[in-house]
Formats: structure tokens, C-alpha cells, sequence
């Protein structure tokens, strides 16, 4: 691993998905986010929510617990304010909100963050133990538009004006192939900024010359290295797939992504310098028929839906596996008959597999849905762990263990092929019962760990969804695919 004389790190946020009933007045609520007055009529709503949810669990406890549930929703506003780019709020709290919604993509930060805490507090209400890994922010943003061979280019845009040691650490950026390998540079933000000049735009250029295991940088078109193609570049043990990433300690990726703060370039669009000689774009992503960038149906692992992190629907996809009997277990389903089986609400969740398995299925999706997929996933129990008590599962960490043994996954849309899904690998910490959603225990105590990955609803029409990975450890290698009809 080559790193500058500096140091670094990793992001989390928000996609936003709304289904409003009528008002209290009975008048219909408005849905376009867009506008203001419907903004701050969802913020307004999901700000009551939290504050009654609070109220309520809090008038039930004594101390020790009633502390520590106000030092967490202290915690969550702090919290709140970091990511979204707030000031202290005001104690006027209908005066606050109006003063947000001035600010649409700050507003809209509140609104994804605070719908997440209000599930939280659910749970908490329902005696569900949460973990806290599972609801963390991410500080890592990367494609899963990989390569192993050849010699690519790629660049990474972000917006340095006004970076300097007290607000920007650092930010690392280069490659990562698996969960251990990684290339690149790692940039202190002052002297990003430095760089950038009056434009406040650094471009940091990526060439890899996977033939000849030498990698290259660049800051604004000059090199860094010596050019591409010579001896001078940096060696690296080849191997594969690669993919781009970016991490930072101390930039919200959502803020700077979804702001046009940060972009990764692997040609998807024309580049700000030269490509090297002799390279070619890192990897120009493959259209669907009606001209989408098949890589664009991949939701990025900070986004939320529904106010819930990748870590909590993948909770919810143990719930909705456990929720059927052994003999109608979608695991199990060898033909995608039981692919309708208890689905409900906005997301379609898919089955993997048992051990070894390849498995094809065909089932219809209704329009609308996300889709959830488990490429590789595993829920420790004590029937998969015997002997061991929970206590046994989180001193070993196995969740973290999971994390880093997991090798090769891939999924398939289509026919186009996305690797390295470094950042959509959640694991629990913490053991906790599979609740279903009607509030039965299925499983008394477990931790899980797995590669999980939200698509976009999408379009009408059939889609190929592939999707699996390996664990050495335990010879398992699956591979799944789905045939969807989206009507």
C-alpha cells in the first residue's frame, strides 16, 4: 500500500423515497419535494414523529436508561448537524424549519437523516436492540466499474476552494480491489487546495498499467510520477478487478457527491486532461437500450431509502427470509415460485442461495420497486455456529471477519458485469433477534454479515439480474440468477 507522507479514512447519507397518505385535514399532502411548502410540510411531519417517539419512550424509563437515551438523540443531532452542514437549530422549532427549507439540499439531508432516526426510536420502542454499526455514517465512495487488464485512465474531481487542516483532514484516492488492496494517494486538504488555485477545482488523474503492474498520478494535467508508460510509475502486485474509490475523515460524501463536489470520471464523460498515450478510459460504462448507464441502477451504498441504511434492509431482508417455513423457504426455491412470497412495502427483496448452489429463477416484479439483493450473505446463529454462546459471536467479531473473507463478488444487469463492492458490505456487531415486521421473534439471537446491493426500480420490460461471490474459508461459491418481468 503506497500512501503520501500524510494520513486518511471513510461516508454516509440519503435517498429519498416518499409515500404520503392525506392530512389530518383531509386534504391531500402534497409529494414534489421540490417545493418548498411541501418540503417543509414532510420535514414538519417527520420531526413530530421523532419528537413524540422520544417523549414517549423517554417518560417510560428510569435512570440509567433515560440518560443514555437523551445522550443519543443528543448525539443524533450533533450527528445531524455535521452531515448536513448545520448551525445549532433554533429552539423555535417550526421557525427553524422554515429558515431549512431556503436551503433545498440541506432540507432534504434533515429530512432522509430524521425519517432514519424515527425508525430507530421504533425500535428502540418495540424493545428491538439496534447496532449501531448497521445505522454509522460512510466516509467511502466508489463505482463497481472495475478492471484487471490493460492500461486505463480515470480522474477524480473535487472541489477544493476554501479546504484546510482544521475543516478537510485529508482524503485518499486511487483503487481497491477486495477488501485489503489497495493503490493511490492519500492528499492533506490544505494542500489540495493549494493546488486547485483560483479555479478550487483538483483533479487528481489515475492511470494503471495492469500489463506492466505500474500505476501513475497526476494533479491538474501534470504527473506527478514520471508519464505514463515509463518505468517511473509506482508497483503494485496486479490481480483484480479494480475499482475507484475516494474516502475522507472529515467531507460528507453525500453533501460533496450529490453537490458535484466529488465525481469519478472513468469515462463516462470527457476527460479534463489528455488521456496518457497508449491508455484508454478506466472503463466507459455500458447503456441499457433506452440510453441509461446500466451502472446508474446501482443505488451507491450511502444512499438511504426509506430513511433506511443498506445495514438495516439488510435486517430486514433476514426478516423477510425467516418469516416462511423451512419448506417455503425463497433460499430454497429452485424456480422463483416463491418470489412473491410476503413481499410488501418499497423494496423487492431477492433470495440468494445455500452454500454451492446456482440457482435460476423467474419472477415478476411490479413496477416501482427497488430492488435488494444479497450477492453473498451469511446470518450466524447457533445452529450454523454450535457451541457458541452470543457473547462467543461478538468477542470473536465474526461480523468484521465475514467482512474481510468475502472474495469475487459480482453482479450481472443484463449482461453487464460490476465488481468490487467494497462499501456495500455491512456486518453486525452486536447480537439481536430477526424480528418480522408484525413483530415475531424468529430467531432469538444471531449476527450477520454479506454484500448487499440496492438497484433502482427498474425499468418495464425483462431484466437479467446475476449476482454472487465466494468464501475460501468455507469453500462456498454461489451464483444466482433472475430473470425479472417488470410490469
Amino acid at each position: 500500500m503506497i500512501f503520501s507522507s500524510k494520513r486518511h479514512v471513510a461516508w454516509g447519507s440519503l435517498f429519498l423515497c416518499f409515500t404520503f397518505a392525506t392530512s389530518a385535514s383531509g386534504q391531500a399532502t402534497c409529494t414534489d419535494l421540490s417545493e418548498p411548502r411541501c418540503l417543509k410540510q414532510a420535514l414538519e411531519r417527520a420531526d413530530a414523529q421523532m419528537n413524540d417517539l422520544f417523549k414517549a419512550s423517554i417518560s417510560t424509563l428510569e435512570d440509567p436508561k433515560a440518560k443514555d437515551l437523551r445522550e443519543s438523540q443528543r448525539s443524533w443531532v450533533a450527528t445531524r448537524n455535521r452531515i448536513c452542514g448545520l448551525s445549532k437549530a433554533s429552539t423555535a422549532e417550526k421557525e427553524w424549519i422554515s429558515g431549512l427549507v431556503a436551503d433545498h439540499d440541506r432540507a432534504l439531508c434533515v429530512y432522509g437523516l430524521t425519517n432514519s432516526r424515527v425508525e430507530e426510536l421504533r425500535a428502540k420502542a418495540g424493545g428491538v436492540p439496534t447496532d449501531d454499526a448497521l445505522m454509522k455514517e460512510m466516509y467511502d465512495y466508489g463505482l463497481p466499474l472495475a478492471r484487471s487488464t490493460g492500461k486505463g485512465y480515470a480522474e477524480v474531481e473535487i472541489v477544493a476552494d476554501g479546504m484546510t487542516s482544521e475543516n478537510t483532514r485529508y482524503f485518499q484516492i486511487g483503487a481497491v480491489s477486495g477488501s485489503q488492496s489497495f493503490i493511490g494517494m492519500q492528499i492533506p486538504g490544505e494542500d489540495m487546495a493549494l493546488a486547485a488555485g483560483d479555479s478550487g477545482i483538483y483533479v487528481f488523474g489515475f492511470a494503471v498499467d495492469f500489463d506492466n503492474s505500474k500505476w501513475y498520478w497526476s494533479v491538474n494535467g501534470k504527473w506527478q510520477t514520471a508519464e505514463p508508460g515509463n518505468a517511473g510509475g509506482a508497483s503494485f502486485k496486479t490481480g483484480g478487478p479494480w475499482s475507484i474509490r475516494v474516502m475522507s475523515p472529515s467531507r460528507p460524501i453525500q453533501t460533496q457527491v450529490d453537490r458535484g463536489g466529488i465525481a469519478i470520471n472513468t469515462g463516462k464523460k470527457p476527460f479534463k486532461y489528455a488521456t496518457p498515450a497508449g491508455f484508454e478510459p478506466y472503463r466507459i460504462p455500458a447503456k441499457s437500450p433506452s440510453g441509461e448507464a446500466y451502472v446508474d441502477w446501482i443505488l451507491p451504498a450511502y444512499r438511504n431509502v426509506e430513511g433506511r441504511t443498506l445495514g438495516q434492509w439488510a435486517q430486514n431482508y433476514w426478516a423477510w427470509l425467516l418469516a416462511k417455513p423451512a419448506n417455503r423457504s425463497p433460499v430454497s426455491d429452485t424456480t422463483g415460485e416463491r418470489c412473491a412470497d410476503n413481499q410488501s412495502g418499497p423494496v423487492w427483496f431477492l433470495a440468494g442461495a445455500d452454500a454451492s448452489a446456482h440457482i435460476r429463477r423467474k419472477c415478476s416484479v411490479p413496477r416501482g420497486k427497488y430492488v435488494f439483493l444479497p450477492a453473498l450473505a451469511q446470518l450466524l446463529t447457533g445452529q450454523n455456529e454450535p457451541g457458541k454462546t452470543c457473547a462467543d459471536l461478538e468477542k470473536n467479531q465474526l461480523g468484521r471477519s465475514g467482512f474481510n473473507a468475502q472474495r469475487g463478488i459480482y453482479v450481472k444487469v443484463d449482461g453487464e458485469r460490476f465488481d468490487s463492492f467494497f462499501e456495500n458490505r455491512p456486518y453486525s456487531t452486536k447480537c439481536a433477534p430477526v424480528v418480522s415486521a408484525s413483530g415475531q421473534v424468529l430467531v432469538d439471537q444471531s449476527m450477520f454479515y454479506g454484500t448487499f446491493i440496492m438497484l433502482q426500480p427498474l425499468p418495464p420490460g425483462t431484466h437479467v439480474v446475476e449476482f454472487g461471490g465466494t468464501l475460501p474459508e468455507t469453500g462456498a461459491n454461489r451464483a444466482v440468477t433472475y430473470e425479472l418481468k417488470v410490469d
